[in-house]
């Protein structure tokens, strides 16, 4: 049977850890995304205060008839933990508890690529490379601490390895405290099957494993049910099926994710087999291969790849020999990748909270009466500030009626009317829809009804309430992209006066739509970049900013403003011509080798917009002028 091989620590060792994990935890500062982490917050704070553990439907209004009430929440040491560092810094702790969570994941994956056979540097390549395979993963959620747990169990499974005894309790210490952070016990005991049925030991103590592991799982406050809210949470089609985390990846994200790590693994499993297939362990191959496919079938499984694969794939890899500054320049080369890949916000103004948080909106919704019908993603954001929501992010907790009628509210013509009854619902605050987003369906119902009043917007949504439609702000459809003004004193009035108790993106972006129906170009400029400095992702205004400058003359200006444009907003025809177009205007001489570099992508940019809007005979003439 094959045996980890015997490892010793050296002071090289320790620096490449630490050059590590400092580089992964800069690569973590970033302000805050995401919005379930405010749900652990919300029983954290519940348990704080009143000393006990909640119950799924403990944040719901009259939606709570529908969730599953008898489980206790299964996060609940998870929240303590994320409330824990809110208390302790606010935000920032937020930020900082997932760079301490991320850093002990990648700390324990690289001692059992350590344990298992591999010298520092091969370790520190490997672990970086999987930071680099995981990264879309880096939220702040509390499945990390399932991550952890997996590191963990297999820590337990190499270094006890011909120690049965030793291993038994270790498991059983392991998954006693895993259950009670988060439910993905589920990915353990799926590898300890794995691993006891493929020869990773004997039967017999491969089935004692087995019993240790599921009971170990069920020491928990109510942890008889915990095997009743696995089985309802799987058997919630329309929930799972409705979480684009639950989905599998595409061709095109198998290739953006797991592109390096597949070709890596393929090419050094491949020259270890070709000289060498003795004595290894392929149970761990099998382990490996699992989580593999459990990954392209979901992409929450991706990051689960890194405390598991990327160590159990070392024992099939040639020995590789690394000069220190060899492994060194190569490890710095990938960390620097890292640092400047940051998946997240950039790590700068830490206690800015995202743009779309409803912080204003759910002040005013609070003082509304009757349930709250909610966006998805608000619920989490609600319970904190102790509104009942709707749903929320955890919707494995309710129902399938329920997901099945919040469905049928957002995008069901037919069924708004009665549901809304049947709810009591008296207030929405829905977000600003996206593309192919059903919201906008539900929007331009409650903007046609009489009985229904927009309150209140801003860049985050909208709040509706019942009440005559004449007295809410009738004026302005922020949600529409092509505005066609009925009363533009009206709307600019309107606008005005939302900006001056809140500042907001998109209406300084619709007063620059105003403003530029004028021609007046200054106040456009101005308009323009209000909206910019407060979401630097707000296409729409940049597109602003560039055409009144190119029409002042300002090129310079236009020229960035349309290359921020493309940089938030490539997949829009429109954007991509006026970059083109601004690039031709700008560079009247195009001969020489800079010349050859504007023509370049002048093309590139033409092609994107053909690629997009196959008709577009504008872009067809630039491109013929440009020949």
């Amino acid at each position: 049977m094959w045996k980890p091989p015997e490892t010793s620590w050296t002071k090289k060792e320790l620096f490449c850890l630490a050059a590590l994990l400092a580089v992964l935890f800069i690569w973590t500062l970033a302000p805050l995304q995401g919005f379930d982490f405010w749900y652990y917050l919300a029983v954290g704070r519940f348990m704080a205060e009143n000393h006990t553990i909640p119950w799924s439907e403990s944040f719901l209004g009259t939606t709570s008839v529908l969730s599953f009430g008898r489980y206790a929440d299964q996060t609940w040491m998870s929240s303590v933990f994320f409330y824990g560092f809110y208390l302790a810094g606010g935000t920032t702790g937020l930020i900082l508890s997932r760079s301490v969570l991320l850093c002990s994941i990648t700390a324990v994956t690289y001692l059992n690529c350590r344990l298992i056979g591999a010298a520092p540097w091969t370790a520190a390549l490997w672990a970086t490379l999987g930071l680099w395979t995981v990264r879309s993963r880096f939220l702040l959620r509390s499945y990390h601490f399932s991550d952890l747990g997996l590191a963990v169990l297999v820590f337990c499974l190499i270094r006890y390895h011909d120690r049965p005894k030793a291993r038994l309790i270790s498991l059983a210490a392991t998954f006693c405290v895993w259950s009670n952070f988060h439910q993905g016990v589920i990915a353990g005991w799926v590898l300890v099957f794995i691993w006891a049925v493929c020869g990773g030991t004997t039967k017999l103590e491969g089935f004692k494993s087995l019993v240790v592991v599921f009971v170990a799982s069920l020491v928990r406050p109510h942890g008889y049910m915990f095997p009743a809210f696995i089985y309802d949470h799987f058997g919630n089609h329309a929930a799972v099926q409705g979480v684009v985390e639950w989905a599998p990846l595409e061709a095109s994200q198998v290739v953006e994710h797991l592109g390096p790590f597949l070709a890596v693994s393929l090419i050094l499993v491949t020259l270890r087999l070709r000289r060498d297939r003795t004595n290894l362990p392929w149970y761990y191959l099998i382990i490996s291969v699992a989580f593999l496919v459990l990954a392209v079938r979901s992409q929450r499984a991706v990051a689960e790849l890194f405390p598991v694969a990327f160590p159990l794939l070392i024992p099939f890899f040639p020995k590789l020999t690394w000069k220190w500054w060899k492994a060194g320049l190569a490890t710095a080369t990938l960390a620097s990748l890292l640092l400047f890949t940051n998946p997240l916000t950039p790590w700068r103004d830490l206690n800015v909270l995202y743009p779309r948080y409803p912080v204003r909106l759910q002040e005013i919704a609070s003082k509304l009466p009757g349930q709250v019908f909610n966006s998805y993603e608000y619920g989490s954001f609600l319970s904190f500030h102790d509104i009942p929501p709707f749903i929320h992010g955890t919707t494995s907790l309710f129902k399938e009626q329920l997901v099945l009628d919040f469905q049928a509210i957002l995008a069901s013509a037919e069924q708004r009317d009665a549901l809304i009854e049947k709810y009591d619902v008296q207030t929405f605050l829905v977000h600003f829809p996206k593309e192919e987003d059903s919201t906008e369906s539900l929007l331009n119902y409650l903007y046609r009804k009489p009985d229904w009043k927009m309150v209140a917007w801003d860049d985050s949504g909208f709040v509706f309430t019942r009440g005559p439609a004449e007295e809410g702000l009738v004026a302005v459809k922020p949600w529409v992209t092509k505005v066609r003004w009925q009363d533009p004193v009206a709307a600019r009035a309107e606008l005005e006066a939302l900006v001056q108790s809140v500042p907001s993106a998109m209406a300084y972006t619709l007063l620059s739509q105003l403003s530029n129906e004028q021609q007046d170009w200054p106040d456009v400029i101005k308009q323009a970049r209000k909206a910019v400095e407060l979401v630097p992702h707000a296409s729409r205004a940049w597109q602003a900013l560039a055409y009144a400058s190119y029409q002042t003359g300002d090129l310079a200006t236009a020229l960035e403003a349309t290359k921020e444009a493309v940089r938030w907003e490539p997949d829009n025809p429109e954007v991509q011509f006026n970059r083109a177009f601004i690039l031709f205007q700008g560079h009247p001489d195009l001969s020489g080798f800079q010349g050859w570099l504007i023509k370049r992508e002048i093309r590139h940019h033409l092609g994107e917009t053909l690629r997009l809007s196959p008709e577009n005979r504008a872009a067809r003439q630039l491109l013929d002028e440009l020949s």
